[in-house]
């Protein structure tokens, strides 16, 4: 937090082609630096991630893997795996209306409810280490770790959690959940499939509270590989 300009520096040309079904962590450097021009570089290991938009964007999102002894050493706690929102595809003027939309989104869903995921916008610099392809920069956002929230709200996880019923929620959790979904008009989630929707149970009464992500289908990000539901026509 408090960081606004970073450079990932990575294989690029390695990173973009593994599309595996699961692909695997690579070194990368990342130096970050806040609005008084302090800098803070890490060594951390990258990969892509996601299903559909790793399958589709040119520049699929990412995963950052800091080291939990660095960030010890540094006074620092040890959440050390996030999520990072990048541009989807080359051309600039079609990327970034998306990225920043999303971001709203999730700005969005922090005012109505704490029980959703933080987030912080950046602005990235992509510099391919073997200099075969040109450097980058894009507007990108992290995303909070499961287990920061865990922590910050006192929840625990469910990582096993399919067909809920509707009385094991808790009641104005979901509900709060529904009316956001209804107003950012997005229908790319299942609650009792648990797609694009993290469960975490409030142990105190046994209720289980959803916490969404991923906003690229909604109506009010409109990204451009966004299809609508089959199920709406």
């Amino acid at each position: 937090n408090g960081f606004d300009e970073a450079v990932i520096t990575t294989d690029l040309g390695q990173l973009l082609a593994d599309r595996q079904a699961e692909p695997t962590y690579q070194d990368a450097d990342i130096l970050l630096t806040n609005d008084d021009g302090q800098m803070k570089s890490w060594e951390i290991e990258v990969k892509m991630r996601g299903k559909y938009r790793r399958r589709t964007c040119d520049f699929a999102p990412l995963k950052l893997n800091f080291s939990k002894s660095q960030l010890r050493a540094a006074g620092l706690t040890e959440f050390d795996k996030y999520k990072l929102v990048t541009h989807c595809e080359d051309v600039r003027y079609l990327a970034e209306p998306a990225v920043l939309k999303e971001y709203t989104a999730y700005q969005l869903y922090q005012t109505i409810t704490p029980n959703s995921y933080r987030v912080h916008l950046l602005r990235v610099r992509y510099v391919d280490s073997a200099g075969n392809l040109p450097t980058v920069r894009r507007h990108a956002f992290i995303i909070e770790s499961d287990k920061q929230l865990e922590q910050r709200l006192g929840l625990t996880e469910c990582k096993d959690c399919l067909a809920i019923g509707p009385k094991q929620f808790d009641p104005e959790a979901e509900n709060v959940h529904a009316v956001f979904q209804y107003m950012i008009g997005n229908a790319d989630f299942n609650l009792p499939m648990v797609r694009n929707v993290k469960m975490f149970e409030d142990q105190t009464n046994g209720k289980f509270i959803p916490v969404a992500y991923d906003f690229d289908f909604s109506g009010l990000v409109s990204a451009g590989y966004a299809i609508p539901s089959v199920e709406l026509g």
